[in-house]
């Protein structure tokens, strides 16, 4: 195939020569990254000949890779799965896509199971798919019921969009049955950040004890932003199960809030008979920083532990703990000498511009941005000696809210929750 004589254009105009050996006939413009292929007949595909092709262009944002992540375009990762699994007989694959693109001709309001099957294969974001096709799995139908279970066997970690979705299909399951196809579904997920935390925290105080790991663990992967359920799992850990009591201790670690009830906490689990159990205190400990100051002597006694992996786990929480101390009193010292103010200076421009420049440019140059004159910046004017007065208090906690929508702690700055998205403009 002999691509190096042709030239291809873009809608931008730019001409260049299509790398040798092209295969799949599509290449990005060097210039504007807008994506351009051969529209070649489907009789006309196996020929090598390259006389005649004719280039059109089509813009990266309509690329079907970009759509698919909006769920526009494309089928979803679990059937992608599916239809590329050797476990599964081509004739009973081929059947059961057949059935389901019949489907696309079914009324929603006579139909809605076969709908949602149809709904659930054609939308490649995991939110729609995957409810779909888990509502569809936990019905009664006599044929597509199973269709639905047998799906649900290729929905995976990709998928995990979906859970929260998965979350409200639990709620509103009607029998132990259709709760159990819920519960498997979402555990074939695994946990994930993006489950909002006003739904995890609901999972924990209800009679799903089977998905409480999950949900413990979900909070540790969304951290901080989970303040809110410090309490719940500070309730869970009188559940007596080790692994699920360890993996609070992971997530009460990793959320880092409320140290005046969390750490007690977390220094009595030092005294636990199980080294696995104390290995994960001190990590905990260790990811609130300077917060833990206090339990630096009780993990120096850790460093000496029998066991070894809580000796390296205790060793490390205590070097975390000095360098985050370090780091936090670093601006004090860096305070300019001679107690001179750091606040900005204040330059008055011929032209009436009023500028405000950084104490440490004193003796610079700078240029006006109203009329580009050259203007020298004078050295910032000592304080006025005052007398000795109180070390000045640590700086305040930066201030947050709590998103209504998914209960997530925010900076209380922002506009939107980088949680769920909601907008904390609107009424």
């Amino acid at each position: 195939m002999s691509t190096a004589a042709t030239t291809m254009t873009c809608h931008c105009g730019t001409k260049f020569e299509p790398p040798a050996g092209l295969k799949d006939r599509r290449v990005n413009c060097p210039s504007c990254g807008a994506v351009i292929f051969r529209a070649v007949a489907k009789e006309a595909a196996a020929d090598d000949d390259d006389d005649g092709d004719s280039y059109t262009v089509k813009r990266l944002e309509d690329d079907p890779v970009a759509k698919k992540a909006d769920g526009v375009v494309g089928v979803p990762d679990w059937l992608e799965h599916y239809k590329a699994s050797p476990d599964v007989k081509k004739s009973e694959r081929e059947k059961t896509l057949a059935l389901i693109s019949r489907l696309a001709a079914v009324n929603p309001t006579l139909d809605p199971l076969g709908a949602a099957l149809y709904l659930s294969t054609t939308h490649a974001d995991a939110e729609t798919s995957v409810a779909a096709l888990t509502k569809v799995a936990t019905s009664a139908h006599p044929i597509y019921t199973q269709i639905a279970v047998n799906l649900l066997e290729f929905v995976g970690p990709s998928d995990a969009a979906g859970a929260n979705q998965l979350l409200v299909v639990l709620s509103e399951a009607k029998d132990a049955a259709a709760e159990q196809v819920v519960m498997k579904v979402i555990k074939s997920l695994g946990p994930t950040p993006i489950v909002h935390v006003r739904k995890l925290i609901e999972l924990l105080g209800s009679r799903h004890t089977s998905l409480y790991l999950w949900g413990v663990q979900c909070l540790k992967l969304v951290g901080h932003p989970a303040r809110r359920s410090i309490d719940v799992l500070l309730k869970s850990l009188k559940i007596a199960n080790q692994p699920f009591r360890i993996a609070v201790i992971d997530a009460l670690g990793a959320i880092g809030g409320e140290p005046e009830r969390v750490l007690p906490v977390l220094l009595q689990a030092l005294k636990h008979e199980s080294p696995d159990y104390r290995a994960h205190a001190t990590q905990a400990l260790g990811r609130f920083g300077a917060g833990a100051a206090k339990a630096v002597p009780q993990l120096k006694e850790a460093a000496a532990d029998k066991d070894e992996t809580v000796r390296q786990a205790a060793t490390k929480a205590v070097q975390l703990i000095a360098a985050a101390a370090k780091a936090g009193a670093a601006p004090a010292a860096a305070a300019p000498a001679g107690g001179q103010s750091a606040e900005p200076v204040l330059i008055a421009c011929s032209c009436g511009k009023r500028l405000k420049v950084k104490p440490e440019l004193a003796g610079k140059k700078v240029k006006c941005p109203g009329c580009g004159g050259v203007l020298v910046v004078p050295a910032p004017k000592a304080p006025a000696a005052a007398p000795a007065a109180a070390p000045a208090p640590s700086a305040a906690p930066v201030p947050e809210k709590d998103c209504p929508t998914c209960l997530a702690a925010v900076p209380g700055t922002a506009v939107l929750c980088v949680c769920c998205g909601h907008d904390f403009r609107s009424k």
